[in-house]
């Protein structure tokens, strides 16, 4: 769940007695957010910040501008 493109990938994940959600980017350090009670807590929040992933994609994609 959460995975977009290759740039930025939003899931939940399990961390003793509560959920986090992971940020990772490909070859880089993972970063959690929150302290969630449920999985379907973390998985709202990824719905909610979708936008981190989308636009940090966006920038990635952007096409050079050669003049």
């Amino acid at each position: 769940m959460g995975e977009l493109g290759s740039t930025i990938t939003l899931k939940p994940v399990v961390q003793r007695n509560h959920w986090r959600v992971e940020m990772s980017w490909p070859g880089r350090t993972s970063r959690y957010f929150g302290h969630f009670l449920s999985r379907t807590e973390a998985e709202k929040w990824i719905e909610e910040h979708r936008w981190l992933a989308k636009q940090s994609q966006e920038l990635n994609e952007e096409p050079s501008q050669t003049t």
